[in-house]
């Protein structure tokens, strides 16, 4: 994000220039008579429009710097990139190996499950208190009649029942077990929403992904017509055969397009990382392994 906001400055800075290269041809041609004040004005607002976006993609890669900051914990003020254009350019391709099991990992689908199984066995220890505790104490061995010896025994085997049951607390017994129960059940409906969410979160992370690549490639197809437009512009422009607004203008169309097919580069570039954060399941476990 920040070296792609760091190439559409650039261009807009570039936007600019024509811009201004722009007006003051149109001033002079307004000055001879030879054109109008509404090409002069319209070109000033387009000119106006241009020079507002700088203070926005400064205040972007400040952003970017600021949550790199957090990332590695320092001051944004202490964070210096430089320029890498490349950066943009590199491809990766996204793959995941049994998905699934990576999804069944994820962080918040493993912790609602912890919830839930916590709560259903507290449940099952909440209902457990409802029934009568029941004990036995046996002894068994031999117990001699005289003295002098183990000659006239007899056997003996004791059993001493005991049960326990807190028939008094019976009614708040009820209310625990009672109250436990909704608290599973809530547990389940969690567990089942953050299910439910993180399959709907895969999803439209594989269709995002699959949309910004189409719209990448359009972007890119639509700056290499408008580069060989500009690059005819300039030969035209040089044989006389169209005035130098024209060439101004597909400059101007080439830069534009420039600047969109960044946008859809970094717009691509995020949506492989989403794709990754969605099924993040098996690295995150085997990072939480370590």
């Amino acid at each position: 994000s920040y070296q792609g906001n760091v190439q559409k400055q650039a261009i807009i800075e570039m936007q600019i220039e024509a811009l201004e290269q722009s007006i003051d041809v149109l001033k002079a041609r307004v000055e001879e008579g030879v054109a109008n004040e509404l090409d002069l004005n319209r070109t000033l607002a387009q000119l106006k429009q241009q020079q507002a976006l700088i203070p926005e993609l400064s205040y972007l890669q400040y952003r970017d710097l600021a949550t790199l900051a957090v990332l590695t914990g320092r001051l944004a003020s202490d964070i210096t990139l430089v320029e890498e254009p490349e950066l943009l350019s590199h491809e990766f391709s996204v793959s995941f190996t049994k998905a699934s099991e990576a999804m069944a990992l994820r962080p918040d689908i493993t912790s609602a499950l912890y919830q839930f199984s916590q709560a259903y066995s507290l449940s099952v220890a909440a209902s457990k208190a409802l029934l009568p505790d029941i004990s036995l104490a046996g002894f068994a061995g031999v117990v001699s009649l005289t003295s002098n010896g183990l000659e006239d025994t007899v056997q003996q085997w004791q059993v001493t029942p005991k049960v326990e049951w807190s028939l008094l607390s019976y009614p708040a017994l009820l209310a625990q077990r009672d109250a436990q129960q909704f608290l599973s059940e809530a547990a389940y409906s969690d567990y089942q929403s953050k299910v439910l969410k993180a399959i709907s979160d895969s999803e439209l992370t594989l269709q995002r992904l699959v949309k910004q690549q189409q719209q990448l490639s359009y972007a890119d197809q639509r700056f290499n017509y408008a580069n060989k437009a500009f690059g005819q512009a300039q030969a035209m422009y040089q044989e006389g055969q169209i005035p130098y607004l024209e060439l101004l203008d597909a400059r101007q169309d080439v830069l534009i397009a420039q600047e969109n097919a960044v946008d859809s580069t970094i717009a691509s570039l995020q949506a492989k990382v989403s794709a990754y954060q969605a099924f993040n399941g098996r690295w995150s476990f085997e990072l939480n392994n370590l």
